[in-house]
């Protein structure tokens, strides 16, 4: 049996959803037909868009549409059931299409539909259409746009280094009405660039950038992006002076930057050993003031606003960076904001807490002299708040894995002690006045540590030198660093000793036998009446900074009762080569009674 079907009722309107309505009516009884019966079947258009191809302004090209073309298709043998072409014109009222097509049984059919402006297609979209004699059927195509062009949008004129922008990829129909934004495929074409799948692009060198986009797969569309990366770094550095006062603005547009971090470059130039401060003040951001040094050792200090350092540096030329502490996610997310940096000179370091308690930046070559003084910051590192000392900080950024040496002699009991992290890693303690304090060691991967010349006792006031240089030091210098025993001893008793020996200096070249008589004493020294109690003794290798600790026990003598000195003399046959010439220590008083 042969079932004609009569397709008509094209509508055309523009409500939201494009789409291709079909219904399809034929005799349902069980009456005779003439096998001829037509069937009449709706062809609603309006207009939606699939998959990546949702417009930004449909229905500027919809309008623009001059003909829609259907084909209908038997699904499995791929014969044209009926195909035809349209006058379209967009406005009120249906718009009809009127065909038959001749189906034998039930037919599975695939309904396509196109529509062109000046012969150039715009929309189009296929779906299933089941065909079944005595059966009313609706089906729905939605249509897509079809893209002619690819546009590439938010394209900068200009891009610093390391800067961002987010590109977009739009597509155009043949009417050069935008589709709206597609899925690209990005690529990078010259190398000072780097472009995500999203189209983040990020320039990493300057020069003229390219940025392809790709879309399609049967007909590739493409689009090239063009602009200029500037590095406002390549300008070089602004030459500044001590006792000049620089205004200036961070811009995200202009400035030179490290890992997001935006900042402007300065050159001092400094033509004899100087001492001054820098003082950076902030409007928008946190202030960063990282110094570089002719080898490239950075001397980094962070806010709050102002944030004023002390240096003390040797001839040479540095550069000086004005920096914001925060960084953005990106360069383009960085604080911006005006600040003023003034540089200072001074002609002497300032005590501790004069400076605000912070440290002065050193460099190689730095030797100079201070002093402790009792305004001075109180120490605040050994735990010992009954004893009241005196500081002056410095603060070395030295390169990763080089040998360093920091001396300091005194013309006061004092103790030389690095910090870093929250805790000490290493100090000489109990230098005598006259003596030298030496740190050798090799500078970790952040090359970063911290010194202070602290006064050993509240007394020990007076003035200090300060030198580091590259490199280590030989000679050694052995000291008693600390002593304990008990306050009171009966006479006759026994008087039980553990000291502290340490080399303050270079280390020992071998291991040796290490001596101190232990005596007491109605005065501090030898010179009045005392006692010989006996010796403490240890063969060791000292290296810098090492310690070694020695007990015994020791008989009073009859004698004096009453408070007494405890002193300890050190090496006292000079067996051992030395830079320090002190060896007399007094470590405190024990009640003989």
């Amino acid at each position: 049996m042969i079932t004609t079907h009569r397709f008509s009722t094209v509508r055309a309107t523009r409500n939201g959803l494009l789409a291709v309505g079909l219904a399809f009516a034929a005799a349902c009884d069980t009456f005779y037909h003439d096998p001829a019966a037509s069937v009449a079947v709706p062809l609603d258009v309006t207009y939606s868009f699939a998959e990546a191809a949702a417009s930004a302004s449909p229905g500027l090209a919809f309008d623009k549409a001059d003909q829609v073309s259907v084909v209908l298709r038997n699904a499995s043998t791929d014969a044209v059931l009926h195909e035809e072409v349209a006058i379209f014109t967009p406005g009120a009222g249906d718009k009809r299409i009127s065909f038959e097509v001749q189906i034998e049984g039930r037919t599975d059919a695939r309904l396509s539909v196109r529509m062109t402006a000046l012969g150039a297609p715009i929309f189009e979209g296929s779906s299933s259409v089941p065909l079944t004699p005595g059966q009313a059927a609706d089906i729905e195509v939605p249509l897509t746009a079809i893209p002619a062009e690819l546009r590439i949008v938010g394209a900068p004129l200009s891009l610093r280094v390391g800067g961002t922008a987010q590109l977009t990829a739009v597509g155009l129909f043949a009417t050069n009405d935008e589709i709206g934004p597609v899925q690209a495929t990005w690529q990078a074409v010259s190398q000072n660039v780097t472009v995500s799948a999203s189209g983040l692009v990020t320039a990493t060198g300057p020069g003229i950038a390219e940025v392809r986009a790709s879309f399609g797969t049967t007909t590739i569309l493409t689009a090239l992006a063009t602009f200029d990366v500037v590095d406002p770094c390549a300008l070089g550095e602004t030459p500044i002076l001590l006792g000049q006062i620089v205004e200036g603005t961070l811009s995200r547009a202009e400035d030179c930057f490290a890992s997001s971090r935006l900042s402007d470059r300065f050159r001092l130039q400094l033509s004899s050993r100087s001492i001054f401060t820098m003082t950076l003040a902030a409007d928008g951001f946190t202030p960063f003031l990282p110094v570089y040094d002719p080898t490239v050792q950075r001397s980094g200090f962070v806010g709050p606003s102002p944030m004023i350092r002390e240096y003390v540096f040797p001839a040479g030329t540095y550069s000086v960076r004005a920096s914001s502490q925060e960084s953005g996610a990106t360069l383009d997310q960085a604080p911006e904001g005006s600040y003023s940096l003034a540089l200072a000179p001074l002609s002497a370091p300032q005590d501790g807490c004069i400076a605000g308690g912070v440290t002065t930046a050193v460099t190689y070559g730095s030797s100079f002299g201070g002093t402790i003084q009792s305004i001075d910051c109180e120490d605040e590192f050994d735990g010992e708040p009954a004893v009241v000392r005196r500081w002056d900080g410095y603060s070395l950024r030295q390169l990763a894995g080089e040998d360093f040496t920091v001396e300091v002699f005194a013309n006061f009991p004092f103790r030389l002690t690095q910090w870093e992290g929250g805790s000490f890693l290493k100090g000489a303690f109990n230098v005598p006045a006259g003596d030298p304090a030496v740190i050798t060691g090799t500078a970790p991967s952040d090359g970063f540590r911290q010194f202070y010349v602290i006064s050993e006792r509240h007394e020990g006031l007076g003035s200090y030198a300060f030198a580091i240089v590259r490199g280590g030091s030989s000679t050694p210098n052995l000291v008693v660093a600390r002593a304990n025993f008990p306050a009171q001893v009966p006479e006759a008793g026994v008087l039980n000793v553990s000291a502290d020996f340490q080399n303050v200096a270079g280390p020992m070249p071998l291991a040796q036998t290490i001596v101190a008589d232990v005596y007491i004493a109605v005065q501090p020294n030898l010179q009045g009446a005392h006692a010989l109690l006996g010796q403490l003794a240890v063969s060791r290798q000292l290296g810098n900074l090492e310690e070694v600790n020695v007990s015994g026990s020791f008989s009073i003598p009859s004698g004096p009762l009453g408070p007494h000195y405890v002193i300890l003399d050190l090496d006292p046959s000079n067996l051992i080569v030395e830079r320090g010439a002190n060896n007399l220590f007094v470590m405190g008083m024990v009640n003989i009674n």
